[in-house]
């Protein structure tokens, strides 16, 4: 087993408390069980309009996420961000699948960063698109281009002309079994385009690390979102990568805990 060291986050950090949360979006308060008093975490509606609360107050974004698609966790999502802004300090970035509301695109944007993003999926390109204009207009530091299935091959051929670039990056989602709309036993859903199973994000993280390593002149950092630290030392078997130099972050996200790796 390869022995390896973690910077260990928590995710809790980078959010507020569901009662924090009541506080500034009272609205939230009706999706409180009256008999538990326990916030209904499988209620996908509840869960969108805690997410919208979060960045709306933490971080003056409004978002909207089409029905089924993925919501994104505010937490986690914002953690990630400010440990790539702290160690890499980015002057562009290139989000890999950046769903429909784009928001790590936007939160780099916030922070005064070029942001380009890549996604497959027509919907959540039109809708990405929708939430980066009605967000502080920025379209001139959030491109999302519309992909066609390939990765940083097919972008770096396509568009040429914005590189060099100091970091790509990517989250995969992942569903465990049955219909990927549900993820997991929470109400997180996402569509077919969206989600992945483990073994295939582990087959697109993979290939994504390969092909960057192939253009690390023109994008010399890459940061990945891992499942968990099995997914992460079964990546690193297939790779046959030198790891020794790069970071490791094990970020706690609720009950979960997802691996973030960063190398150069």
């Amino acid at each position: 087993m390869i022995k390896l060291e973690f910077i260990e986050v928590n995710a809790k950090n980078y959010s507020l408390r569901i009662e924090e949360a009541i506080k500034k979006c009272p609205d939230l308060k009706k999706y409180v069980d009256s008999i538990t008093n326990k916030f209904d975490l499988g209620n996908s509606e509840a869960l969108i309009n805690y997410n919208q609360c979060l960045f709306r107050v933490l971080d003056g974004l409004d978002i909207e996420i089409p029905p089924e698609h993925l919501i994104p966790t505010a937490g986690l999502r914002r953690c990630i961000v400010d440990i790539l802004y702290k160690e890499i300090n980015p002057r562009s970035i290139i989000e890999i699948g950046t769903g429909s509301t784009a928001i790590i695109a936007q939160l780099f944007a916030l922070r005064g960063i070029t942001a380009y993003a890549t996604e497959i999926d027509q919907n959540s390109v039109e809708s990405a698109n929708k939430n980066i204009k009605n967000n502080l207009n920025m379209f001139s530091k959030c491109t999302i281009f519309k992909s066609d299935g390939g990765i940083l091959d097919w972008l770096i051929e396509q568009e040429k002309g914005i590189f060099p670039v100091d970091l790509v990056l990517s989250l995969p989602p992942y569903y465990l079994h049955g219909s990927p709309l549900k993820s997991m036993n929470r109400g997180f859903l996402g569509t077919k385009n969206e989600l992945f199973s483990y073994a295939e994000a582990e087959d697109f993280s993979i290939q994504l690390f390969n092909e960057w390593i192939n253009h690390k002149d023109i994008l010399p950092n890459i940061a990945i979102l891992w499942k968990s630290q099995d997914s992460l030392f079964m990546g690193l078997d297939r790779l046959r990568y030198d790891f020794s130099e790069s970071k490791l972050y094990r970020i706690t996200s609720g009950t979960r805990k997802r691996i973030l790796s960063i190398h150069n």
